[in-house]
């Protein structure tokens, strides 16, 4: 964690990176940690916004949700190939309510 008035820098992983953080994942069975890199990704949100979606709003082609950091609202399109990966997602999740 910064200390209050220090610069940080915040890197990116890499698309290879990624892929082996979502298999290492997977492989281990860490449903809830493979949901969310899923998530963040397919959305492009920050953690506090991904933390407020519900599946209702994930299983959309489309949703509106107020980002909490800059209280504005955004409008997300969810690819077909995102869709699908959020529907076995869901599923893999025991399909919650």
């Amino acid at each position: 964690m910064s200390k209050k008035n220090q610069s940080t820098k915040a890197d990116y992983l890499s698309v290879d990176e990624y892929h082996k953080l979502v298999t290492g994942l997977h492989n281990d069975n860490n449903v809830l940690g493979e949901t969310f890199s899923r998530v963040a990704k397919g959305t492009a949100l920050r953690i506090s916004d991904v933390l407020k979606l519900t599946w209702d709003k994930l299983l959309k082609e489309k949703f509106v949700l107020n980002e909490q950091k800059t209280g504005k609202m955004r409008k997300i399109v969810v690819s077909e190939k995102t869709q699908s990966t959020f529907q076995n997602l869901y599923v893999m999740n025991g399909s919650p309510v």
